[in-house]
């Protein structure tokens, strides 16, 4: 990442027959010195941040403070424009799909990978909830038993 460590992206599918290709990928919060492990996969949470939502309702304007967890899709062609460094350090079964309905998705440039963990949480403060990997990592009665 910029700052010298690594981090972590986890592809959550597969490249999508668009015109454009694309995965969608979730930032995570590994920010290390050493290369990540399967292990902090298993154990990771999605890098989420606290921003700003305006809207309006009955002709006034609301500003509302929300959290947004950063999953995105990430195109094959920027892939081949970007030629960003990343490397595969393993495989995790998917268990549930993915669904961008239910938590969000934006289009991120790959750039964004080596920047993104940035400091917004002092910012707007700390997100309410979160969202850990092993949401889909986890078979469903494991996570239910739990």
């Amino acid at each position: 990442m910029n700052n010298g460590n690594y981090g972590g992206a986890f592809v959550l599918t597969d490249e999508k027959s668009t015109e454009v290709g694309a995965n969608e990928i979730a930032i995570t919060t590994i920010d290390k010195a050493t290369k990540p492990t399967l292990e902090d996969f298993k154990n990771g949470r999605v890098y989420s941040t606290r921003s700003q939502e305006v809207s309006v309702q009955n002709n006034q304007i609301h500003e509302n403070l929300v959290d947004r967890h950063h999953i995105g899709g990430f195109s094959a062609l920027s892939f081949k424009r970007d030629n960003p460094e990343i490397e595969v350090i393993g495989q995790l079964k998917i268990f549930e799909e993915y669904n961008s309905e239910k938590i969000g998705t934006s289009t991120y440039p790959w750039s964004v990978l080596f920047s993104m963990v940035a400091d917004k949480k002092k910012i707007n403060g700390k997100v309410k909830t979160s969202v850990s990997l092993s949401k889909w990592t986890k078979k469903p009665w494991i996570k239910n038993w739990l």
